[in-house]
């Protein structure tokens, strides 16, 4: 039970205090021979194990994220988290947030659990590779508060982009799409059939079974004369 509870909620830190000394003075009968510290250590190393209470709610928290950002892909918990995190400073965001500097933001909307996600998070040194591998990662990349990308964003166009939500590379890029998309016409053969406005083409299908994925390609490359 007392494993548990750190797991699920942030106690008071008096509270840890209180109890962590507890256990101290029960294991030393009241009689401090060494630092708390090294009682802390393992056995191989001349401790004797005993937990401390807040580095193990701050590894637990530690596994809540490490499960969150690359965890199982069927976790039933990840939506309601990741609904719960895009409250944090009304930006919208979840996974990118770990990616940025939470300093000077505000945390209040969120539970003492998931405010102290944050300040846990905030202890460790991150450093990204030179190369990033993977691109669901680099479109979630952000853009404002830490970013990786120099590009020398002043305070003014900072508050545009959080005003505009366009806080992550991946925005950035839907954006810019979608600007460039504004004058083009979805088919090619629009003024050929004489199609008005309210009649749009029906993308998804072209890919209905029993038409293979092949078959949907041609299709989709003729509707677009390509």
């Amino acid at each position: 039970m007392l494993a548990h509870r750190p797991a699920c909620t942030d106690p008071p830190v008096n509270l840890l205090s209180r109890v962590q000394a507890l256990m101290v003075d029960f294991f030393w009968d009241r009689m401090h021979w060494v630092p708390q510290s090294v009682l802390f250590l393992p056995k191989e190393e001349g401790g004797h194990g005993l937990v401390h209470l807040a580095s193990r709610g701050a590894a637990f928290r530690l596994r809540f994220v490490q499960r969150f950002l690359i965890g199982p892909a069927d976790l039933v918990w990840r939506p309601v988290a990741r609904a719960l995190l895009e409250r944090c400073g009304g930006l919208g965001l979840a996974e990118s947030l770990f990616l940025m500097d939470l300093k000077g933001l505000r945390l209040n909307n969120l539970s003492g659990f998931y405010g102290g996600l944050f300040k846990v998070w905030g202890l460790l040194r991150k450093e990204r590779p030179e190369c990033c591998g993977s691109l669901f990662w680099l479109l979630r990349e952000p853009v404002v508060r830490g970013s990786r990308f120099v590009c020398g964003v002043g305070p003014s166009l900072q508050q545009r982009l959080c005003e505009e939500r366009i806080l992550t590379l991946g925005q950035v890029v839907e954006v810019l799409n979608q600007s460039r998309l504004q004058e083009r016409v979805d088919t090619r053969w629009r003024a050929h059939l004489g199609l008005t406005e309210a009649q749009r083409p029906e993308w998804r299908a072209l890919y209905k079974p029993s038409l293979t994925k092949r078959g949907g390609d041609l299709q989709w490359r003729i509707l677009h004369a390509a």
